[in-house]
């Protein structure tokens, strides 16, 4: 089955330790909704990318949510509307579509990213300055293909070499 596993990055100020991580998305069922915590990590993109292996990434919704002290009523996703970027595309399956506000699950709605069948495709989204992020919501697909989002992992960082794909997980 699936392997959940999460790389820790520590900061120690003065002698305080803080484990920054975010984590690998396990929960691939069709129509997945997968909350990964990542507890304060800081940066500006945000990527998600299958490791190690060829495939195709399919997201159709991703939520980012930024850490706050008081949570406010209605968490704001910081990333709607955001600019995005995938390593490549499938007909009309741009990488926007997963920061548009729509959820529908159904790739043939036109509501998907679709990249091609490659080693480890990506996706990075910028939210344009730096945040300290609680959260990451990625809504997998229901139509089909669910297996595709198996072992994806989750990065946030400042760095857009490799397209994030160094920045911590």
């Amino acid at each position: 089955g699936p392997v959940d596993f999460n790389i820790f990055i520590f900061f120690c100020l003065l002698g305080f330790c803080t484990v920054f991580s975010c984590g690998t998305i396990i929960d691939y069922g069709l129509g997945s909704v997968s909350t990964i915590s990542c507890n304060g990590l800081e940066g500006r993109y945000v990527t998600i990318l299958i490791p190690g292996r060829s495939g195709i990434l399919t997201l159709c919704e991703v939520e980012v949510i930024a850490q706050r002290c008081i949570p406010p009523p209605e968490a704001r996703n910081l990333a709607l509307g955001h600019p995005a970027t995938q390593s490549s595309t499938l007909e009309q399956s741009m990488a926007g579509k997963a920061v548009d506000g729509n959820c529908d699950g159904n790739w043939f709605h036109h509501s998907c990213t679709h990249t091609q069948n490659e080693k480890q495709p990506w996706w990075m989204v910028d939210l344009e300055s730096q945040h300290y992020v609680s959260t990451v919501i990625v809504k997998n697909r229901e139509d089909c293909c669910g297996e595709r989002l198996a072992g994806a992992q989750i990065h946030v960082g400042d760095s857009e070499v490799d397209h994030g794909m160094q920045n911590p997980m």
